[in-house]
């Protein structure tokens, strides 16, 4: 049935392999990764009132969206902020959401005697959740999945927030290395601290990271080229 198809569109790289391993020929198969709607943060700005609520409106933030579970390893995050924070006092971790690992998190947070420099929101509005992760200054997406494409990355992009993220398929289809996001290897927290301290060093390198990636984000993650590349591969782009 595959091999039937003008073409075969998956969003990752990972999931491009596993179906060329099924012998679809490689010139069928295209990586379209997820796309992402501009408007949706039209008008967010990071509102001082929420900031001073979440007590991060004199500090310099990193922090995560999205729900808490085993495979983020938000540990380590929270790992690599306690071997930051002595020299960068100003720093907060905000971990915007829940999830069955939270309790684990606070508890780690207090053991590595970092508990009054984490903000937990907890679950939030999906409404809201644009505005909350607006109040970061980076963000950090400590591991990831082999399979799919991270839409909560596209939302960082659009919001002008630099990314740290793990060296991972989906996310290389999507950013250049050290341009439009700084990666480190999966799970090497030292790469991660690396990565972050970077960041945080440099106002400027962060403006730069953002800046080049809401460009990408725009020239080439819009719904509008994700449909015109569909078309492409189905043959029917003339005729649209």
């Amino acid at each position: 049935l595959l091999q039937s198809c003008t073409g075969v569109l998956t969003v990752s790289s990972y999931l491009r392999d596993r179906i060329l391993e099924r012998r679809v020929d490689p010139e069928r198969v295209q990586v379209v990764p997820n796309a992402f709607d501009m408007a949706r943060v039209a008008g967010v700005r990071r509102d001082p009132t929420l900031a001073a609520e979440c007590g991060v409106a004199d500090n310099l933030v990193i922090g995560f969206v999205g729900w808490f579970d085993d495979w983020d390893r938000l540990d380590l995050l929270i790992r690599v902020f306690a071997r930051m924070l002595p020299l960068h006092p100003r720093l907060k971790l905000m971990l915007v959401g829940d999830g069955p690992v939270t309790e684990r998190l606070k508890e780690l947070a207090r053991v590595e005697g970092v508990a009054d420099s984490v903000i937990f929101t907890g679950a939030v509005p999906r409404t809201r959740v644009l505005e909350y992760a607006s109040l970061l200054d980076i963000a950090v997406l400590p591991h990831s999945n082999e399979f799919g494409s991270p839409v909560v990355m596209f939302e960082f992009m659009g919001l002008g927030i630099p990314v740290v993220a793990p060296r991972l398929g989906p996310i290389l289809d999507v950013p250049a290395d050290g341009r439009t996001a700084v990666l480190f290897e999966p799970l090497n927290d030292q790469q991660m601290q690396e990565a972050i301290l970077e960041l945080v060093n440099s106002a400027e390198r962060r403006a730069d990271v953002a800046r080049h990636a809401l460009a990408k984000l725009q020239r080439d993650h819009s719904w509008a080229q994700n449909a015109r590349q569909i078309l492409r591969a189905a043959g029917l782009e003339e005729r649209a």
